[in-house]
């Protein structure tokens, strides 16, 4: 459809009901996402927030790899990051050189989980903070209701007449 424009924005002019994200022409458009994991992107929030330092800082001068494993909830509000965020800059930084080659499981005080070490020394330096990917079997309800309420907000563009592009 060349040319095609935004006209409106439905959902930034009707404040008082859920609404569509924009209307371009004959289409009635909806945005959405869903994470695959529940609240994946609130926790993936929370966990950068506390490795990231870590690894554009003391994680980039190791002479080795050093991929730092975290169970999936390990990083949860209440606790205290900085100080685990410190515990786990002072093992990067001074105790990991001493790990053997391969898989370590580590528990430090300072850290409320263990957590699994792989040191690879012949793979590119640096330290990579990951999580383990949960089981959630929610994923398909999840999408149905999502669906649902997306395709609600739609309804009323389709009976005037327009087509409904949910992306």
């Amino acid at each position: 459809m060349p040319g095609l424009r935004i006209d409106s924005w439905p959902d930034r002019d009707n404040r008082s009901s859920p609404d569509i994200d924009a209307l371009a022409g004959p289409l009635a458009i909806e945005h959405t996402s869903l994470d695959t994991v529940e609240l994946q992107r609130l926790h993936g929030d929370w966990f950068s927030a506390m490795v990231d330092p870590i690894e554009h800082g003391v994680g980039r001068t190791l002479r080795f790899r050093l991929g730092v494993i975290f169970p999936y909830s390990g990083v949860t509000q209440g606790q205290d990051w900085m100080g685990i965020r410190a515990a786990l800059e002072r093992f990067v930084e001074i105790e990991a050189s001493g790990l053997p080659e391969g898989r370590s499981q580590i528990e430090l005080a300072a850290v409320p989980f263990p957590f699994l070490v792989i040191k690879a020394s012949n793979q590119m330096p640096g330290a990579w903070f990951m999580r383990q990917s949960p089981r959630d079997e929610s994923l398909e309800q999840r999408l149905q209701a999502q669906v649902r309420r997306k395709a609600a907000k739609l309804c009323p563009y389709r009976a005037e007449g327009r087509r409904a592009v949910l992306r």
